[in-house]
């Protein structure tokens, strides 16, 4: 499991401290615009895309900073960018990054350390990473609306993640599911239907060498298949989040930004349930961002002392959730735990308008 994100001179977090961003089973970002959150994550994504042996890179398909000059605190290059994580067990992956994109690693595990430096590339750290640190798939805002039909066969991959961050080949992915007869397949099916309760079956049709999504759906006495590119964008949207919890490995880490984009507030809570069922049943961590009372509410009811939330929900586990709070200044002070295990919605509430305002 991912333990913390650490960084220093990216972006909005400046070099007063070194910014530590602690993770558990289930942590929520918190905060206004433009105060990190997405900041933190490119961290994570960098960290990621070199440990994958990949030369260094300010803009991927995970991530987009622009350049170095563009990346680094206030601009100033005389500065230079520090990235990291750590996993539980005491492994660790540091980067130092300097304008000429030479940089210097650090792993340490337990009380071992290795050290490497050069431009752009390493070679042996990498196998370390891939003996023993858990998948880590990441899902931005703004996810690109599916197609309605798609050429059969895989389409490329960057790093370990076979859904694109913006969901636009979740249809190769479900064909590949489909055909191999997951067993994992009801259980996604099982959480549209949960989005749309008029949804029956998710199908995958073969067309010759093109395929597409489709849900039957129930129209009172009558059935039909509906192409999922011409239903609402919160299906499609759920399709990709549904998809990556479902069938991502045992031990897999989950990052989304904004998952609540184009969804309705019960379809949001349905969103939080699957969460839930995440950390609680599957074993896989969640770290998301939103700016939606309706992802925060339900937590403030399962592990603080909001009004209690019905047995058809999934209940949040206290000892696997925290909450962090992203402030839009750089100093030592940006990044701070907030505790809601002992707090009812106005207390969150009020405390959240000292911070931001």
């Amino acid at each position: 499991m991912l333990n913390s994100i650490f960084l220093q001179n990216l972006g909005s977090f400046g070099n007063a401290a070194l910014h530590i961003i602690p993770l558990t089973k289930l942590t929520i970002f918190v905060g206004p615009n433009n105060a990190g959150k997405s900041q933190a994550f490119a961290a994570m994504n960098i960290v990621r895309h070199l440990l994958s042996g990949s030369l260094l890179s300010w803009n991927t398909l995970f991530y987009s900073l622009g350049s170095f000059q563009e990346a680094v605190h206030m601009h100033d290059v005389g500065r230079h960018i520090l990235v990291g994580m750590k996993f539980n067990g005491d492994r660790q992956f540091r980067y130092d990054i300097y304008p000429d994109n030479h940089y210097s690693v650090q792993y340490h595990e337990g009380t071992n350390l290795k050290m490497e430096s050069g431009k752009i590339r390493h070679t042996t750290l990498e196998e370390n990473y891939v003996a023993g640190t858990p998948e880590i798939w990441y899902f931005r805002p703004l996810r690109t609306l599916i197609p309605d039909s798609s050429r059969i066969g895989r389409i490329g991959e960057e790093g370990w993640q076979p859904i694109y961050p913006d969901g636009r080949n979740v249809i190769q992915f479900l064909l590949e599911r489909f055909n191999d007869r997951d067993p994992k397949w009801s259980d996604a099916e099982e959480w549209l239907r949960k989005i749309d309760p008029s949804m029956k079956m998710l199908k995958t049709p073969l067309l010759g060498e093109i395929t597409r999504a489709e849900t039957v759906r129930s129209y009172g006495s009558s059935d039909a298949s509906i192409n999922m590119s011409f239903q609402g964008t919160g299906i499609q949207n759920a399709a990709t989040i549904i998809s990556a919890i479902v069938f991502s490995p045992e031990g897999s880490t989950i990052c989304i930004e904004e998952p609540e984009n184009f969804l309705h507030s019960r379809s949001q809570e349905v969103i939080v349930d699957l969460f839930n069922y995440a950390t609680t049943e599957l074993n896989k961590q969640v770290i998301f961002s939103t700016h939606s009372w309706s992802m925060i509410l339900p937590y403030i009811s399962d592990v603080g002392k909001g009004e209690k939330r019905g047995s058809t929900h999934v209940i949040g586990n206290p000892a696997d959730f925290s909450m962090v709070a992203f402030n839009p200044d750089s100093g030592p002070n940006k990044i701070q735990p907030y505790s809601i295990q002992d707090k009812e919605f106005r207390q969150v509430r009020d405390d959240f308008k000292k911070m931001w305002g």
